[in-house]
């Protein structure tokens, strides 16, 4: 397996360049790999952006699909739940605009504190 990745690193003088970058990727759910747990599995994350230069600074605009696979934690079965976020982030103009962590970061802050599937919430609410 290769250790190429898709761009999601952006050089802010190309940002400034162009002055907005627009991008919708398919993101590989192995580089999620690290954020898993055993309840919690990537299937698929999907990133649509623009990278806007500002006078300052550099805009980042747009959203961050996630599918899940979670295990429940009362029945033990698999569930899948779509998760979608805004992103909505300002970098500064000195370094390049990694955004692998911030698409982690995401990822880990919408882990629920239970992963219940549909079943289970509607039997216990």
């Amino acid at each position: 397996m290769s250790n190429k990745k898709q761009q999601i690193v952006f050089t802010p003088r190309d940002i400034i360049k162009a002055n907005i970058i627009e991008k919708d990727i398919d993101i590989d759910a192995d580089w999620f790999k690290d954020c898993e747990t055993e309840i919690l599995h990537v299937i698929s994350a999907t990133a649509k952006f623009r990278l806007i230069s500002l006078s300052s600074s550099i805009l980042l605009d747009g959203k961050l699909s996630f599918r899940i696979r979670y295990l429940c934690s009362r029945c033990g079965h698999d569930f899948d739940e779509d998760i979608t976020e805004n992103l909505s982030e300002e970098y500064g103009i000195d370094n390049d605009i990694d955004l692998l962590p911030l698409f982690q970061e995401v990822l880990v802050l919408n882990y629920p504190m239970k992963a219940l599937c549909p079943r289970c919430k509607t039997k216990h609410t």
